[in-house]
């Protein structure tokens, strides 16, 4: 199916508006939008209206794109309401006693003779170009 410059205009204004009334709707149920999108996307594509889309080097950068929104997005959105902020730095012990000795992961850690980092670094800028 091919579109010209008009239906594929009309056909984005359609999305966006569509995309605008799926956050009002996710924000009223308490659904994550990602989801939405995620179904607005399957009813567009090809399963569904039919859309082709068959340029995978813009696939890929819209995707990464989309990707950045919603890291950002989220980042900047997510709370948590039973944790207050602090001034400062806080110590270890503080940070057990908050959330319980339980909820530590301790992970192992060998340090690595300085020599071995000194013969890697080397080694990998021999790999770079110039």
């Amino acid at each position: 199916m091919s579109f010209g410059v008009n239906t594929a205009l009309l056909l984005g204004t359609v999305v966006l508006l569509v995309s605008v009334l799926a956050v009002r709707v996710s924000t009223r149920f308490g659904l994550p939008t990602l989801l939405i999108y995620l179904a607005i996307g399957m009813a567009i594509g090809e399963s569904g209206l039919g859309i082709e889309f068959d340029n995978a080097r813009l696939t890929r950068t819209i995707g990464l794109l989309a990707l950045v929104l919603i890291l950002a997005e989220g980042g900047l959105t997510a709370y948590r309401d039973g944790i207050e902020g602090t001034q400062g730095l806080r110590t270890y012990q503080d940070l057990v006693k908050e959330v319980g000795d339980d909820s530590i992961v301790v992970v192992p850690f060998d340090a690595v003779p300085q020599a071995e980092v000194e013969q890697y670094i080397a080694r990998f800028a021999e790999l770079l170009p110039g």
